[in-house]
């Protein structure tokens, strides 16, 4: 599913706020992720959830053959696909209002292959992440993690806050393992944001589901979100 007059290149313009989470010695890009419906903890505990979200009237279906899966996203969101690159990045969903070419609101979707051996778990894949993230951003704040199902699947979400340039932003990333492989759903959000965007990206997050098909993940995904 490609979206026609819209050119890779601006969809990765937006992609360029990127933090990397190394996650293993494997890049991971680091993108807001949208907070769910699903009552949090704070950092210091966590809390099993496995929340179900009717689609919505108003929303659209997007779905990814190649890589074996689907999700909802609201009408007002704009939806691209990223072309070849080595950020994992597979498909972002623009916030209403945002500059194609100039976007700070977000929500994205990365999938990363995993090392056969030793085997990743999701502990030690979200591990990772956060202490990338610590590392990237001298003001990272973790603000909260919470357990969770994605597509029936155990799976983690992350809240935190951190600065970069002038901005400021409070950002949610949910993500699980599959298959040697972890998907990552995330949003960007400024700060001011926030609180407007996190109940979209909470149903986009909920909604997404694995298919039946497996994925034929290769070349087009680029090189591991942690080996970079």
């Amino acid at each position: 599913m490609n979206v026609t007059g819209r050119k890779s290149y601006g969809y990765l313009a937006f992609m360029v706020m990127i933090s990397a989470c190394v996650v293993f010695g494997v890049g991971y890009a680091e993108f807001p992720v949208p907070a769910t419906s699903a009552s949090s903890t704070s950092c210091n505990g966590t809390q099993n959830t496995s929340a179900t979200i009717m689609k919505p009237s108003n929303a659209l279906t997007y779905e990814n053959s190649t890589f074996g899966f689907k999700m909802n996203y609201p009408s007002g969101w704009i939806m691209h696909e990223a072309g070849p690159n080595d950020m994992h990045m597979v498909v972002g969903f623009l916030a209403p209002g945002e500059d194609m070419d100039n976007p700070v609101n977000y929500v994205l979707v990365q999938i990363e292959n995993l090392p056969a051996k030793p085997t990743i778990t999701l502990d030690q894949y979200a591990q990772a992440v956060t202490d990338n993230l610590k590392k990237s951003y001298s003001d990272f704040k973790l603000v909260s993690v919470k357990n969770m199902k994605i597509s029936g699947l155990p799976g983690k979400e992350l809240t935190y806050t951190m600065s970069s340039g002038q901005s400021n932003y409070h950002n949610i990333l949910a993500l699980t393992v599959k298959d040697n492989k972890a998907y990552t759903i995330t949003l960007d959000s400024l700060t001011d944001k926030y609180s407007i965007l996190e109940s979209s990206a909470a149903e986009m997050i909920n909604s997404f589901e694995f298919e039946s098909t497996i994925p034929s993940i290769g070349s087009t995904i680029g090189a591991p979100l942690m080996s970079r």
